[in-house]
């Protein structure tokens, strides 16, 4: 196997950038010992960085205020693209990882594609808002 990729930038805030140091880490078949991919080594400085992007996005991005019906809509693609691409994701665990294909196929590929799956459809069907009876005598919402 050749190497799947080569990554020299990052991406920080939505934003493509060139890691602190030229160096670049490995992953490496354990069975061939053959480089699969790599990546920068980014250094503290840079993690800190994306780290503090994704904290930011977290609470204040698109996604903070966003209705529940929204999100369902936006990641419902997801299981299907999750699905598609499972026997790649189990051959490429196997080279990264050296798992026996069968496992990597039913359990590390597979199982998380149905979880997605499973999950996008309990939380459209979750009740995220439910109004309940106060010790005061009005209504309390409670939201998850």
């Amino acid at each position: 196997m050749t190497a799947i990729s080569e990554r020299r930038r990052i991406l920080v805030g939505g934003q493509w950038t060139p890691p602190v140091s030229s160096g670049l880490l490995g992953v490496v078949d354990p069975a061939t010992e053959e480089l699969l991919a790599s990546a920068p080594d980014c250094g503290a400085a840079v993690v800190d960085a994306a780290v503090a992007a994704a904290r930011a996005a977290f609470d204040t991005g698109v996604w903070y205020d966003r209705p529940v019906a929204e999100r369902l809509e936006v990641l419902a693609p997801l299981g299907g693209a999750y699905a598609a691409g499972v026997d790649d994701l189990s051959r490429l665990v196997t080279a990264e990882m050296g798992s026996p294909a069968t496992f990597s196929s039913l359990a590390q590929a597979a199982a998380p594609a149905h979880m997605v799956t499973t999950l996008l459809e309990l939380a459209a069907q979750h009740p995220w808002e439910e109004r309940r009876p106060s010790a005061t005598g009005g209504t309390t919402v409670v939201r998850r």
